[in-house]
Parts: structure tokens; sequence; C-alpha cells
């Protein structure tokens, strides 16, 4: 089953929280990214159910990014987002159906910070073993009056935000399927130039079968996908969807 995007949405606020919603079109086994940016000091958590993909500090822009498999009851539950000091801040969440509950991400770029003024912030690069839905990133700090974000070719933008005035923090995501091969390097465009920036890139596993379930054996210790069953070593194997 290939992955595809199911619903997103976004969020700003200036304060210690900042609340993003799980669409309440997910469901269970769908797969959600968040990617969250702060314009100042203070330590940013990864809530709790949620693992942490990316964290780092660009200058004074500060950015997490994380990712969940959802339960029943996710969709239409806020997530909560908190640092330790009030900022001005941003975060998108965007959800996907079709990817492996076991390792959602195949491949992710090594984040790309630039600490300079520029209205082109540059995607990391990768190189995809196999076709994938990829997912890329911006976030920014700076321009009281950036309101625009151009995702380069092929991509499509889905989301972006802008929390401005003194300190804005703004930020857009965008996808791609892509054949396997060299992909990223291209350019982010604003409509004015920021302060400073960071890109982010994530490829997806998509799920194994036709109906998304993964057939998964217990090895003792955790469950695997059925793929890496071994008889002889794993006395005890139990299997599950």
């Amino acid at each position: 089953m290939a992955a595809s995007l199911v619903d997103e949405g976004a969020a700003i606020a200036t304060s210690t929280t900042i609340s993003v919603t799980i669409p309440a079109a997910a469901a269970s086994g769908d797969v959600a990214i968040i990617v969250w940016a702060a314009s100042d000091v203070g330590t940013l958590t990864t809530p709790s159910g949620w693992t942490q993909l990316h964290t780092g500090t660009n200058g004074n822009l500060q950015y997490r990014s994380m990712v969940r498999v959802l339960d029943s009851g996710d969709p239409g539950d806020p997530v909560n987002l908190v640092s330790t000091s009030s900022n001005k801040m941003w975060a998108a969440i965007a959800v996907f159906r079709g990817v492996d509950g076991i390792t959602p991400i195949a491949q992710s770029g090594t984040p790309v910070s630039v600490n300079a003024s520029s209205t082109t912030r540059t995607n990391p690069a990768i190189t995809l073993a196999t076709a994938a839905l990829v997912l890329c990133a911006v976030v920014s700090r700076g321009n009281t009056t950036l309101s625009s974000w151009t995702a380069p070719s092929p991509w499509t933008r889905i989301v972006q935000a802008f929390n401005s005035g003194s300190g804005e923090t703004s930020g857009a995501l965008a996808i791609n399927t892509f054949a396997a091969g060299a992909i990223g390097g291209d350019n982010w465009t604003s409509n004015v130039a920021d302060l400073r920036g960071t890109t982010l890139l994530y490829a997806f596993t998509d799920a194994g079968g036709g109906g998304g379930n993964v057939v998964q054996v217990w090895n003792g210790t955790a469950w695997v996908p059925l793929s890496t069953w071994n008889a002889t070593a794993w006395a005890d194997t139990q299997v599950g969807i």
C-alpha cells in the first residue's frame, strides 16, 4: 500500500505552549509528523507518545520534529507542545496513510540550517533507495512582513503559517512522490528575506500488504516484521497483525 496524505494543519502561538490538533480524518495506524519552531530561548519538550526525529538551534531559532503511529482515540485530539520560556511559536502536523507502522521513516536528511538573511532555503539532499513519498519542511525566524513560502518544483506545498510581528516565526510543509535516486538540494523561496532558516526532509516507508497491516512476530523481546523470523533461534514465537 503506497503512502498518501490524509490531512494537515498548523497553529501559531506566543506563549509557553502551542497546540496542534490531530485531524479528525485520521485513523488508527496512520502516521503523523509534527514540525515545531520557536523564536527564542527555552527548552522544547517532545510530548509523551511521540518519537523525536530532529531537534536543534539556529541562532535564536529553535526547531524540533517528531513522529507517532496513531491510536484509535487520537483523531481530533490536541497535541500540546511546551517550551520552558514564552516564545513566538509555529507548528504544523501532517497525517499519512499506508505508512509502515514499525519503521515509518525510511530515510531522513541532515537538517540544513543557515544563520543568514535570505529569500531561499535549501532542502537537505538524500539518495532514495526505493521510490517513496517524501515530506520536506522549512522553518524560519525574522522578517515581520514574510507572508508566503513557495515550494520548489515538483513539490506540492500542503500547509504554511506565519506568527507575525517582532521575532516572527514561520514555516511550511510540502510533499512529493519520487522515484529511487538523488533528491533534495532544491530551494524554498519566501516573498521577502528572513533572518535565518532550517529545512528538514523525511521519506516514508510504504506499508506492507494490501490493507496497510504488517504481519509481525514476537521474538521474545519485541514485535518485529515476519520477514525477520528465525524459527530455530526464536523458541517462543507469537504472530500478530
